[in-house]
C-alpha cells in the first residue's frame, strides 16, 4: 500500500511515455491547497522508478479522516475505495495529527510493467475527521498498446 495516496490520486502518472497531468476537483475551502505536483523523470514509461513531489499548505489540524479513490478503464470501473487518512500517511512517513504548514513532501515508487492500454480516468479525494474536504484531484491519460518487440 506504500504511496498509495500518490498512485490512487495521481492516477495519471501511470502511462507509457506521456507527461503526467492533472487538476483540482476541489474548491476553495478545501482545507489543503495544493500548489504543485511535479515528477522526475517527467515522460513516464512502465516500469520506470519516479518521484513525485507535492507542495502544498494545510490550513487547519487533521488528526484523521478518508481518501476515496476511484479508477477506471475504458469507463468500466476498476477501483472505487476509501482508505483511512492515517494509515496511508504512515506508509509515507508522516503522521496524525498533522498541524497547518506549508509543506513540501516527496515520495518515490516504481510503475507496474504491466500496464493495460486504454483509457484511464481517476480521482482522489480525502476528507478529513469531520467529513470536511481537504482536497479532490482527477486526471485522464491515453495509454497506447505498446510495440510489439
Amino acid at each position: 500500500m506504500k504511496a498509495v495516496l500518490f498512485v490512487g490520486l495521481l492516477v495519471v502518472a501511470i502511462s507509457y511515455g506521456f507527461v503526467p497531468q492533472y487538476s483540482n476537483c476541489g474548491s476553495s475551502s478545501d482545507k489543503l491547497k495544493i500548489q504543485s505536483i511535479s515528477f522526475n523523470p517527467m515522460n513516464l514509461t512502465a516500469g520506470d522508478k519516479v518521484t513525485v513531489t507535492v507542495k502544498g499548505q494545510l490550513t487547519e489540524e487533521v488528526t484523521g479522516g478518508t481518501v476515496t479513490i476511484k479508477a477506471a478503464l475504458d469507463g468500466i470501473p476498476v477501483l472505487n475505495k476509501a482508505f483511512p487518512l492515517c494509515t496511508i500517511l504512515a506508509n509515507i512517513s508522516l503522521s496524525c495529527p498533522l498541524q497547518p504548514k506549508t509543506f513540501t513532501q516527496t515520495n518515490s515508487f516504481t510503475l507496474p510493467t504491466d500496464l493495460p492500454s486504454g483509457n484511464i480516468t481517476g480521482s482522489g479525494r480525502a476528507v478529513d475527521q469531520n467529513g470536511a474536504e481537504l482536497f479532490c484531484l482527477k486526471g485522464s491519460v491515453d495509454i497506447p498498446v505498446p510495440p510489439e518487440m
